[in-house]
């Protein structure tokens, strides 16, 4: 059995620029980080669950949402619920998303963001038994809270949810988050491998003795993720590197315009542990640095990963490397007043 634990860190951000489309991702979850028919609840530090049977976690190939096979469920006739707290800032407007999907006979399903007892936006039902439907629900708070975001079941069997995701559609400053737990999140084979969907991260593996590198967005040339190089200063990359290394083991972080195609504007370095072969290891990418190659300057359309050195020494196929995060935000580092 694995146990996963969530920490929520408060990182202070901020930026002095518009965003185009103007989005912060507050929260995903693809699920995928514990073993199939596992409590969610009970093995989450995040997740609570009322009503009858509980909330757990299943595993089932091509079952999940976009033929994902990693998703929760409630699993019991009557009604049930799962949940989860989140705070919210007066003022902001909040997008609460998932993809439900009803088992066994048509159920009524909706997601719900709560505030001191009292449902505060509640989405449309489901509308078809057995299809992922994608449901949303937006509330726009008048102070700060804490609220809770409830995924609702008041009848009939089970009730699977996927790809959880909530945004703050009015933040100033804009954090972008790939979750790649049970998802691609439509990345691409950028050269040297095959990428593979993985319960707990994307998997990259070497096809041959070319650098192994994966890029952002379904079609490699005209993908275009609108942002801009001046809403992030740092990017924070999770990875996993089950293979020696070689020579300087670093990784490669790239930046593509829509104008230069697959010619990165900008390469950043990011180290590995080398002694870390099985687990997750996190890194942070000082984007106000001077970069590896190039400059730090412009649209952002796409981005890539280069797997750490290694991945490909002495020709060897077959090495793989998984991703499970890339965030990019905005940080502030405060002055010390203690002296």
């Amino acid at each position: 059995m694995k146990i996963y634990t969530t920490l929520f860190a408060l990182i202070i951000t901020a930026t002095i620029n518009a965003q185009n489309p103007g989005t912060k991702t507050i929260f995903t979850e693809n699920f995928g980080f514990l073993d199939t028919n596992e409590s969610i609840s009970a093995n989450s530090s995040i997740y609570s669950h009322t009503g009858t049977g509980d909330f757990i976690h299943k595993i089932v190939n091509t079952q999940g949402a976009s033929g994902s096979k990693c998703f929760g469920q409630l699993d019991s006739s009557g009604a049930s619920s799962a949940s989860l707290d989140i705070q919210l800032y007066g003022g902001n407007t909040y997008e609460y998303k998932a993809f439900v999907k009803t088992i066994q006979s048509r159920v009524f399903v909706t997601l719900r963001i709560n505030v001191g007892g009292l449902d505060v936006a509640i989405s449309d039902c489901t509308s078809v038994n057995g299809v992922w439907e994608e449901l949303t629900c937006t509330y726009t708070p008048s102070q700060d809270e804490i609220a809770t975001l409830m995924f609702v079941k008041t009848a009939g069997y089970r009730a699977n949810i996927d790809k959880i995701k909530v945004i703050c559609t009015s933040c100033s400053d804009k954090n972008l988050v790939f979750d790649f737990n049970d998802s691609k999140e439509g990345w691409i084979n950028g050269g040297g491998c095959n990428l593979f969907i993985g319960n707990d991260g994307f998997i990259m593996k070497a096809t041959g003795p070319v650098v192994a590198v994966a890029r952002s967005g379904t079609n490699d040339s005209t993908a275009n993720l609108d942002l801009s190089t001046s809403y992030y200063n740092t990017a924070r990359i999770t990875f996993k590197t089950p293979y020696p290394s070689h020579q300087a083991g670093n990784g490669k972080l790239f930046f593509h315009s829509l104008a230069g195609g697959n010619a990165p504007f900008a390469t950043f370095n990011f180290p590995r542990d080398p002694s870390n072969t099985s687990t997750y290891q996190t890194v942070e990418i000082d984007l106000s640095s001077t970069p590896t190659a190039g400059t730090y300057s412009g649209d952002i359309a796409r981005l890539g990963f280069r797997a750490p050195w290694g991945i490909n020494q002495n020709g060897r196929t077959g090495d793989t490397c998984y991703w499970q995060k890339l965030e990019l935000f905005n940080k502030i580092l405060l002055a010390d007043f203690s002296s």
